[in-house]
């Protein structure tokens, strides 16, 4: 019978870990295990021996283990080999695949928050690794490694990122990546390396709120509608005399459009009919002066201002009857 060469030719960015199809190698068959790799046999599902980098004919008996496997009066091996990598996994990216319900306790409301980065993995005890993971599929791919980690990477930083904010303004979060890389490194390595991975590097690239998430959006809105009214209350401290003014003829205007007369808006808006004529005692329409007083207004100039008020539709037929009749009466 023709000898087997037993080798992984698969490549380590795709896989983690390879079963040889050969599964009863016959004697004088060599086993090669690249540097990169180290090779489990398994007899009957048992884990019986590791090989590392090297080549391993199957008829020497000064191997410890290949004593036992050598079979007496056969000519084939009855054994499970399979090839692991030892190569690093710089492609581990990782990623929030919820949103992280974090309670800021200045806006008292659910911020939600993602966040994601990158990890740096190569399996560092490959008989653990073997027997907590691979288990008996044929194959164990980088991407079935990443479904693996990338859970409790996320359960690590959601814990992370929740005590941050406790302390931190959840809008300052996007600074902390470098402490919450180096807190979740820790707790990631206790986890990992119990399953036979070490973890070389972790990073956390990025923290964000997310913004199309409806809860963060009615608090943009209450941060903008809360930014406007403060700006709006610096200008009427810096210019008390022109916002009033400026009130008074919102006041003025409004009366304009209610049917119901001017002495009505004004005492739904509680100043009375007596603010309307004192802010025409206070403005010459005719010329623009500024009056302090009606003392030194004549009576012509305060009937020309009481038309120009009826003319502009500010006060009722009966207010100017009323107010007119006032005027001709002191004279």
């Amino acid at each position: 019978m023709m000898a087997d060469v037993i080798r992984c030719d698969q490549s380590p960015q795709e896989v983690v870990a390879w079963k040889s199809p050969i599964n009863d190698p016959k004697y004088g068959s060599q086993i090669i295990v690249q540097e990169t790799q180290t090779a489990i046999l398994l007899e009957g599902g048992k884990l019986v021996g590791k090989l590392d980098a090297g080549i391993y004919p199957l008829e020497s008996p000064n191997i410890p283990f290949f004593k036992r496997l050598i079979p007496g009066g056969s000519s084939a091996f009855p054994y499970d080999i399979w090839f692991l990598t030892s190569v690093t996994s710089t492609d581990c990216k990782w990623g929030t695949r919820s949103p992280i319900q974090v309670f800021d306790n200045k806006y008292q409301m659910m911020v939600p928050i993602g966040g994601f980065g990158s990890a740096r993995l190569r399996i560092g005890d490959h008989e653990s690794f073997f027997r907590q993971v691979v288990g008996t599929t044929n194959i164990f791919s980088r991407q079935d490694l990443k479904a693996l980690v990338n859970p409790i990477i996320e359960r690590f930083i959601s814990q992370a990122i929740a005590d941050a904010s406790n302390e931190k303004d959840i809008f300052t979060l996007s600074r902390e990546t470098s402490s919450l890389s180096r807190l979740c490194k820790q707790e990631c390595l206790i986890e990992f390396r119990r399953l036979g991975i070490d973890l070389d590097d972790f990073y956390v690239q990025g923290i964000s709120i997310i913004s199309d998430d409806p809860s963060f959006t009615k608090l943009k809105e209450a941060l903008s509608e809360a930014a406007t009214i403060r700006v709006k209350g610096d200008a009427i401290r810096g210019n008390k005399d022109t916002y009033a003014m400026e009130r008074s003829f919102d006041v003025l205007e409004k009366a304009a459009l209610n049917d119901s007369g001017i002495a009505g808006s004004f005492m739904g808006a509680g100043i009375g009919l007596g603010s309307g004529f004192s802010l025409a005692n206070r403005i010459d329409v005719s010329n623009g002066k500024d009056k302090s007083s009606t003392d030194n207004e004549s009576p012509i100039e305060k009937l020309q201002n009481l038309k120009k008020l009826y003319e502009l539709e500010l006060i009722t037929k009966e207010e100017y009857d009323f107010k007119r009749a006032e005027i001709l009466e002191d004279l």
